[in-house]
């Protein structure tokens, strides 16, 4: 048989092989995924970050002038949204129901544990720290706007699959910055849970929060 003929068929018959097992691969992460979705409550499947990630090294400022590390999300549940003062729509209207958000946990007398809403500003050369406060208090004084070099920014954003890029300024210095815009969900030992994607249905990430709690309390035990 011709060599050439016989390299052709040999090529066509790995290239099968690592289809096959691409295939395969993909296969088995889906039935993993959705193996583990099948366990939680039907409420949270569409929300939860299966398997619950854990966040590494935090280094940022809250806008008090205190360091943040990653303690400091061990010690409460922690909802997260990125974004910068100068944005015109979705910011605001994440963080307006954000305060909704907040303001139905808190309605829930049960509900005995802390949690904090942060800001995290990806626009650290507009958005000093006392402006950051400024802009938090307008929308709530208990809010925690926080921000950091550019470097520390973008290790947190690795942290929980965010991203932004500022764009190129315009002929006045004036500039945009596309960021991320799902709200992220960090339980009480450091853990990514859950992704919220605005605009929200304020009510049902209320109850969705209130699951997450109680499916960590059984784990817990």
């Amino acid at each position: 048989m011709d060599i050439m003929l016989i390299e052709t068929i040999n090529r066509k018959k790995r290239q099968s092989l690592i289809f096959m097992l691409i295939a395969f691969l993909v296969f088995s992460v889906y039935l993993l995924v959705t193996d583990e979705n099948s366990h939680l409550p039907e409420l949270v499947r569409s929300v939860a970050i299966t398997p619950s990630k854990n966040i590494k090294a935090v280094n940022l400022v809250d806008h008090n002038n205190n360091l943040i590390n990653l303690e400091q999300f061990k010690k409460h549940w922690t909802f997260v949204f990125f974004g910068f003062t100068n944005c015109p729509d979705i910011c605001p209207a994440t963080i307006s129901q954000l305060v909704q958000v907040k303001n139905g946990i808190k309605g829930n007398s049960q509900f005995k544990d802390d949690f904090k809403i942060f800001f995290v500003s990806v626009d650290p050369m507009r958005d000093s720290l006392e402006h950051l406060k400024q802009y938090m208090t307008y929308f709530d004084s208990s809010f925690v706007g926080m921000t950091g070099s550019e470097e520390s920014i973008l290790d947190f954003e690795e942290n929980l699959g965010a991203f932004h890029k500022i764009e190129t300024p315009n002929s006045y210095g004036g500039y945009s910055v596309q960021h991320t815009a799902d709200v992220f969900l960090i339980n009480n030992k450091g853990q990514l849970v859950a992704k919220f994607q605005p605009p929200m249905n304020t009510e049902k990430v209320v109850k969705q929060f209130f699951e997450f709690v109680s499916l960590q309390n059984q784990i817990s035990g």
